[in-house]
């Protein structure tokens, strides 16, 4: 594959939210090159039960087409989160997607679950760094 592509995700990866879609998609986005776009199903929806984690991507775009992602993993860990960016990803641009975590309670006073506050719907694993006070 070149890159600088824009490459569909396929259609054999369940769009549908009846089945896990978290390994299949991984597989897919490890075998798109740097530079790419990848575009998913125009209105699709995507159970994660585990999140798209991503270790040394660069300049690639994840263009939703209006897609909903679920996020169906436990939240106890932050890879659960839709998205995972690891401090050597660079230029990832994701948009046009909606977001459902799996929290039931969302919006009421029995909303915060200790157990679950790891999950958030993009998480940016960078390097811990100290600042100067001014």
């Amino acid at each position: 594959m070149t890159s600088g592509a824009d490459l569909a995700v396929p259609a054999s990866i369940d769009a549908t939210g009846t089945t896990n879609a978290s390994a299949d998609l991984l597989s897919f986005i490890a075998s798109v090159p740097d530079g790419s776009t990848i575009v998913f199903q125009a209105g699709g929806t995507y159970r994660l039960n585990h999140g798209l984690a991503l270790t040394n991507r660069h300049n690639l775009v994840f263009e939703g087409n209006g897609a909903t992602l679920h996020a169906m993993g436990s939240g106890s860990v932050v890879t659960d989160s839709p998205f995972a960016l690891d401090d050597g990803d660079s230029g990832i641009t994701i948009r046009d997607f909606t977001l459902i975590g799996n929290n039931p309670n969302v919006g009421t006073a029995n909303a915060y679950h200790p157990s679950a506050e790891s999950q958030m719907g993009s998480l940016s694993m960078g390097p811990r760094t100290s600042r100067s006070p001014m």
